[in-house]
């Protein structure tokens, strides 16, 4: 069987255990609840560092007096692998009743009260969706965490509570006694 046939195939079941892996609800850690991404893709990651290993290996051990030629696959794979293996094994969203903290290795930790999520938006081409933040700012979550469902549904629900909370506030201001006296003429303008 030749490497094309037998390549594709490995990389089609690379591809769905990583889709199988992602779960719709969020992991249970004591009060918290853990967006991440799930236990198979973080298996084949580690599946990866060791092909890298094996590489290495073939290249140091078959040929002491290795050339930049014989380093280029291993150099080129653990360069795509490096940023992989850190997004798969340090993001991480931790929710709470208050506030959700947003865990990266590309950026410093970021806790947000939820009434400073103000949307999100699905971005199709990148299969990612960005999470604005009050101020400005803005969070990428990939399609392949685990917990995201769950997380943008709570999304949902506060904002759909905090639309509400100021309707219901805006209207009670509107019918205020401060402001009925204001509205009604008085004695002395009749």
């Amino acid at each position: 069987m030749s490497q094309g046939p037998l390549g594709f195939i490995l990389w089609l079941i690379c591809l769905l255990l990583i889709l199988w892996s992602v779960r719709e609800g969020a992991r249970q850690a004591g009060a918290e609840l853990i967006v991440e991404y799930g236990n198979t893709i973080q298996i084949l990651t580690l599946i990866f560092v060791a092909v890298l290993g094996a590489m290495v290996h073939d290249v140091t051990s078959g040929n002491p007096a290795a050339t930049v030629k014989d380093w280029r696959v291993p150099a080129f794979f653990g360069a795509m692998l490096l940023p992989f293996a850190l997004e798969i094994f340090r993001r991480r969203i931790s929710i709470t009743d208050q506030q959700v903290t947003f865990i990266s290795p590309w950026s410093r930790r970021l806790t947000v009260p939820w009434t400073e999520i103000t949307g999100v938006e699905y971005q199709e081409w990148l299969q990612w969706h960005r999470l604005d933040l009050a101020g400005g700012r803005s969070v990428y979550l990939s399609d392949l965490l685990s917990g995201k469902e769950q997380f943008f549904g709570m999304v949902a629900r506060r904002r759909s509570q905090q639309e509400s909370a100021a309707e219901h506030a805006e209207h009670a201001n509107q019918n205020s006694p401060a402001q009925l006296t204001q509205s009604t003429p008085s004695e002395k303008e009749l």
